[in-house]
């Protein structure tokens, strides 16, 4: 049992150790929204995440893993849309419910991959267990609609985090089972490393729409420091050190600001959903102390005083009290930044994940 005591602590298999079988336990495939193959096909060794190390972890732990991209245009119609209409992809649905019906179990990651193997199965005889990974809580309206015809109509539902549950049993009550196998960082790639000479500045990381840099902007007016962002969000005011990196970057740089912040900052909006786990475990991970927004999608991530400092969603003068805390106090940033690291490599590392995520496929029904 972790030291830790947030929610992943009571996610699904977080005690079981993998285990090496002569034969899968079970055999699993995924279907991703966007497509995952390239980037694992063409990565160099340590310039980023380790692409393929889940399905090694997994097939150790007796989960024999296919993953099924979808398909170029003009075969997938949606192909270049958003992940969510693109992962429809009919004819990538076709070939599942024809070729794959040996597997034990179907993952569709969010919902679209989901729709149509949802509304087709008991069309096509399909019997494999169907289970959606990771869902978007959101207002927005296609994604409402398309939960609405998917979710009834799963077998599982895998969330990132511990508070999700209530949401899904308040606006589905005709519900597929809900678990929690929380989320992953590479914890070999994203380290602690030296800093170099361009060191010294507060950094924040994310382009998802519950970021609230609005918020960050306030907090950090008044503070002589220099402010790195890493998004592509418009900014609402100035800082006369900021700089902001509005292009993609690679993952070496990414690393790399990391090791050079003297602290990491996520401002989030009060969401459902995990938005900005990644940011909170890259730079956990990488030792870095954090404060972090108190949004209630990522609060199985952290625990206030002990990983990170945490602060009330959209308060201007907690953040930026937070904030000059942590920039004078180095005994508190290196404190923070050790267990933080501590519980990145425990709860949330690929192996960690790995057993989880295996555990629970182990014991579905078939």
């Amino acid at each position: 049992m972790s030291r830790f005591p947030i929610g992943l602590t009571g996610c699904v298999g977080s005690s079981t150790h993998a285990r090496t079988t002569s034969a899968p336990d079970r055999r699993v495939l995924i279907l991703p929204p966007i497509a995952w193959l390239p980037y694992r096909n063409r990565q160099a060794p340590d310039a980023g995440p380790d692409m393929s190390a889940l399905e090694r972890l997994l097939s150790i732990g007796g989960v024999d893993v296919t993953i099924l991209d979808p398909l170029p245009f003009p075969m997938n119609p949606f192909s270049g849309r958003h992940p969510l209409v693109q992962g429809i992809d009919p004819l990538r649905t076709l070939r599942v419910l024809l070729r794959h019906r040996h597997v034990d179990a179907v993952i569709a990651v969010f919902e679209g991959p989901a729709v149509l193997p949802a509304l087709l199965r008991r069309l096509f005889r399909f019997r494999p267990r169907l289970l959606m990974w990771d869902l978007g809580l959101t207002d927005w309206r296609l994604r409402r609609r398309i939960q609405d015809l998917v979710i009834p109509r799963l077998d599982e539902i895998l969330v990132l985090g511990s508070n999700q549950t209530a949401d899904i049993v308040a606006r589905w009550p005709a519900h597929a089972p809900v678990t929690c196998i929380g989320h992953y960082v590479d914890t070999g790639f994203f380290r602690p490393l030296p800093p170099s000479e361009d060191a010294g500045f507060l950094l924040s990381v994310g382009d998802d729409e519950g970021r609230d840099y609005n918020t960050l902007m306030q907090s950090v007016a008044g503070l002589d420091t220099k402010v790195v962002i890493r998004s592509c969000h418009q900014l609402t005011a100035a800082h006369p050190r900021l700089r902001q990196i509005t292009q993609r970057i690679s993952f070496l740089e990414l690393r790399q600001l990391y090791a050079d912040a003297t602290i990491a900052v996520v401002p989030l909006q009060d969401r459902p959903h995990a938005g900005g786990v990644s940011a909170v475990l890259e730079a956990a991970a990488m030792g870095c102390a954090m404060v972090v927004a108190d949004s209630a999608g990522i609060r199985d991530y952290c625990v206030d005083g002990e990983t990170c400092l945490k602060v009330p969603c959209g308060d201007v003068a907690a953040l930026a009290a937070a904030i000059r805390r942590l920039m004078a106090d180095a005994a508190l940033r290196e404190r923070l930044g050790r267990n933080a690291r501590a519980f990145a490599v425990q709860e949330c590392s690929t192996e960690a994940f790995a057993r989880r995520l295996a555990a629970r496929l182990r014991s579905i029904s078939t």
